[in-house]
């Protein structure tokens, strides 16, 4: 039986798409980016956007037999939180059942993973309770790009091709980025 914990610090990183070979600029500047985003700015970040106490979520069962992996994994299920789209969670805790494995997502799900495909490595829930922190996740975002819109863009200096890239045009482009979470935010909590 394992619990690996996707947290959101994970969840921000992708969502900036470093850690990605998606887009080899953001690769390249990884260890740029954590100049100014490390770990510890990271959490801090995180606490800034805490929007409350602990809270109870419901994890309801959406189905089994996913294939999330590529077919690496024999079976799966996965439960998803009724919680709002940015409302992450933050310390996340739920009660396990014995030979089974699970994915706990920060933005609000959670994968039973098995590599056996028998029905005693699945969960015999159809509910999983998970207590949390709730964190709001598209104001978390929108810190992250001002932060790297007001300081990383001042390192650029590259070419990329026949189209100059200056620390200006990565900084309104990283600013738009921070306006549309903004934008997110704002439906969000509506």
């Amino acid at each position: 039986m394992a619990v690996v914990i996707k947290t959101i610090e994970t969840e921000l990183i992708d969502a900036l798409n470093f850690n990605t070979s998606a887009d080899s600029d953001y690769v390249a500047a990884i260890a740029t980016a954590q100049t100014y985003l490390t770990s510890a700015y990271i959490n801090r970040l995180i606490a800034n956007n805490v929007m409350g106490s602990a809270t109870t979520y419901n994890a309801e069962l959406r189905g089994d037999q996913f294939d999330f992996a590529g077919g690496t994994q024999a079976r799966y299920q996965l439960y998803v939180a009724s919680n709002r789209k940015y409302e992450y969670w933050l310390s996340p805790i739920f009660t396990t059942q014995t030979n089974v494995s699970y994915v706990l997502n920060a933005s609000g799900s959670i994968e039973v993973t098995s590599t056996t495909g028998t029905l005693s490595a699945e969960d015999t829930r159809s509910i999983i309770t998970v207590t949390a922190v709730p964190v709001n996740f598209a104001l978390l975002m929108m810190d992250a790009f001002r932060i790297i819109g007001n300081h990383w863009s001042r390192t650029v200096a590259q070419s990329a091709g026949a189209v100059s890239v200056t620390p200006s045009t990565v900084r309104n482009e990283l600013m738009r980025q921070a306006s549309h979470w903004g934008s997110e935010n704002y439906l969000y909590m509506r």
